[in-house]
């Protein structure tokens, strides 16, 4: 009877012995593991950063050239609205003249009565 209470005792000491033993693998493992994956995680993200960085950069130049286009455009735009208003003051003070009567301030003629 003692020497199966001491093969107990003893395979209970085993058995815990053996225990820890995986624990503590189990736990090294898991450990590498999560270094693995913050490793990943961390050159993931920094791919992530580049890539943003290049799309704002490309982005950027791409808006600034825009600005440019609609600039020229507008620009192109109040000369031709320069110019036809320019000929239609024109033709109106040229309709007034030949009535024969111009009032107002005008940049071009005198006032006539």
């Amino acid at each position: 009877m003692e020497q199966l209470i001491v093969a107990l005792i003893g395979l209970v000491v085993a058995l815990t012995g053996l225990n820890l033993t995986l624990t503590t693998y189990f736990d090294r493992v898991r450990r590498g593991e999560t270094t693995n994956l913050r490793g990943e995680m961390t050159d993931g993200f920094d791919k992530l950063r580049g890539e943003m960085t290049n799309g704002n950069d490309k982005l950027r130049g791409e808006t600034t050239n825009l600005r440019g286009e609609m600039t020229d455009g507008f620009n192109k735009l109040r000369g031709e609205m320069q110019a036809g208003f320019a000929a239609h003051t024109a033709a109106l003070i040229d309709l007034a003249q030949s009535v024969g009567r111009v009032e107002g301030r005008t940049d071009t003629l005198v006032a006539s009565e």
